[in-house]
């Protein structure tokens, strides 16, 4: 497995599964992946607004309607 994108999307959320599943029984796992985290936003590999960071600025009724 080389590309997330040629992943079916069955196997994407198990992946993402794993991930959840090690973060919430072992704080070491939950602080790697914080970790990592961290270092993405420093350096982004393209912009992405997420939900939670434009709640703020937006109305969430006014994205749905």
């Amino acid at each position: 497995m080389r590309d997330f994108k040629k992943v079916i999307p069955t196997e994407r959320g198990l992946i993402i599964a794993k991930l959840y599943h090690n973060m919430w029984y072992d704080k070491d796992r939950f602080n790697i992946i914080m970790n990592l985290l961290e270092a993405w936003d420093k350096e982004p590999v393209k912009e992405a607004k997420y939900l939670n960071e434009i709640q703020e600025s937006v109305n969430i009724n006014d994205l749905i309607n």
